[in-house]
């Protein structure tokens, strides 16, 4: 949704993330707190962030993750620091 599409998440080193949403709010709120982790060039969390690793630059983290909807679709999550 459009009002999921401004939030921002951070990655902290204790393992913990934060989403927290900026610009226009979802109703019910989106922000959420969870846990991620490092597996060789894959990040698993307990929440969107999961996927393996594209590429990494320190300013931009490029995630996918395939068959999220459909059997051989790809989704492809950027995260850029701020």
């Amino acid at each position: 949704p459009a009002c999921e599409r401004d939030n921002s998440f951070k990655l902290l080193a204790s393992g913990v993330y934060e989403e927290t949403e900026a610009g226009l709010a979802c109703s019910p709120s989106s922000a959420e707190t969870g846990t991620w982790s490092l597996s060789g060039t894959t990040i698993i969390s307990d929440g969107e962030i999961t996927g393996s690793i594209e590429s990494y630059d320190c300013q931009k983290l490029v995630v996918s993750t395939s068959d999220v909807l459909i059997t051989g679709d790809k989704v492809i999550l950027t995260l850029q620091r701020q």
